[in-house]
């Protein structure tokens, strides 16, 4: 199969060379026209000067050597009464000689001119002349069109060429061991040449780049979805085999179980926000008013543990929103309270709104104000996941006896 560039090559060449010799056809029939149409006219000079009133026997008058007089049809020789017919003018070949005729009436007479070109002296050389001329700028010609030829498929094919480049430079860099896709905003950008063409080169840059950029996209979930994989679940599976390997031959004490509840509660939390991270729908944002994510999620805690006592005071405006995905806000927020329910020093904890900022505080027991106390800080990786997802920003700290955590998210 050719390249594209040879296709494009033998193509033009193909049809340059068609017209070359359309043209040189053309040129010939012009100039033999042309000729006829001058030889004829010399005919009729002759006959002009045959038909003057002044010339009385016709055989008498002196012709060049090259123009013949013949009196009627009888006179003729056969191979010229065959070719000319009853025909009033025109051209014949004969016995590899070129003859022009033209007839004319005198006298109740019908008489004959021919014109063997041939003899013509002017004709042979002007022959020998148009034969080199012609040839030699055909010749001519057929060679710049092959060049040209060449050089418009070089040139149509390059934009094809470095968009080819660039797509084997792009994939070979996606290939390679040390790249690494770190964030969206930090992603390497590939621009791919001809993307501002107006012409179908310029769609194809555009559908490569658009492309490219989903497929870059792809690339960041799975790497964010391996690493998130590998940070989060290995602690939990861990716990749950290590204490079952303590209790292998004796029953669970409460403790134990309790480990293991927590482990298996925080592997569902942890592939539930995985799994929400890792779907191309929830990437869709928009903005959502906050309080009725809010109230729903700290219902769920209160219907699912109804004999738990767990306040909570929610000081957000109705009014309050903020552009993401209202699944992952949801699970954000259910991270938080939930963490705030199964690992604070006390149960209650206190949402307000500040500035385009949700603030949670967890009250902290005077003896739990140390550094092995995590209460709304467990499982800030993948709080901070979502967070980064959507493009907002979270700090965690200890402010007097609370354990704060501010949201922050951007003005719509």
């Amino acid at each position: 199969m050719f390249k594209l560039q040879t296709r494009l090559f033998l193509a033009l060449a193909g049809l340059s060379l068609l017209v070359c010799l359309l043209f040189i056809r053309l040129s010939t029939l012009f100039i033999s026209t042309a000729e006829t149409n001058a030889y004829q006219a010399l005919l009729l000079s002759v006959q002009a000067e045959l038909t003057h009133p002044q010339v009385t026997n016709l055989h008498e008058v002196k012709l060049a050597n090259y123009i013949k007089l013949y009196g009627s049809n009888d006179g003729l020789p056969a191979e010229f009464n065959e070719k000319i017919s009853h025909q009033s003018h025109g051209e014949f070949t004969t016995n590899n000689q070129h003859f022009i005729f033209h007839r004319f009436n005198r006298d109740n007479g019908r008489y004959t001119l021919v014109m063997n070109t041939n003899k013509l002296l002017a004709n042979q050389q002007l022959t020998a002349f148009k034969s080199v001329f012609l040839y030699s700028i055909s010749i001519g010609v057929m060679l710049l069109s092959l060049l040209s030829s060449w050089y418009l498929a070089k040139w149509l094919s390059k934009p094809i060429n470095q968009l080819t480049a660039d797509v084997e430079r792009s994939s070979a860099l996606a290939l390679s061991k040390d790249y690494q896709v770190k964030a969206h905003d930090n992603a390497p950008k590939q621009k791919f040449s001809g993307l501002l063409r107006n012409d179908e080169i310029g769609e194809l840059a555009n559908a490569l780049e658009h492309s490219y950029s989903k497929i870059q996209m792809l690339l960041i979930r799975e790497q964010n979805f391996t690493r998130d994989v590998s940070h989060e679940l290995r602690t939990p599976i861990t716990l749950i085999k290590n204490t079952l390997a303590l209790h292998n031959e004796q029953l669970l004490t409460t403790q134990a179980t309790e480990t293991i509840n927590n482990a298996a509660r925080e592997l569902e939390q942890t592939v539930e926000v995985l799994l929400a991270l890792a779907r191309q729908e929830n990437l869709q944002f928009s903005e959502h008013k906050l309080l009725p994510i809010l109230e729903k999620t700290v219902l769920n805690i209160l219907y699912s543990h109804p004999n738990t006592r767990f306040d909570v005071a929610l000081e957000v405006p109705p009014n309050v929103a903020a552009i993401g995905n209202p699944y992952l806000i949801t699970l954000l927020f259910q991270n938080l309270i939930n963490n705030a329910f199964y690992h604070s020093g006390e149960q209650s904890m206190t949402i307000v709104c500040e500035d385009h900022q949700l603030i949670f505080k967890n009250p902290l027991r005077p003896n739990n104000i140390d550094v092995n106390y995590d209460g709304l800080g467990h499982g800030q990786y993948l709080t901070k996941r979502i967070v980064e997802e959507m493009g907002w920003t979270m700090a965690i700290t200890p402010v007097q006896a609370h354990y704060c955590v501010r949201l922050s998210w951007a003005a719509s």
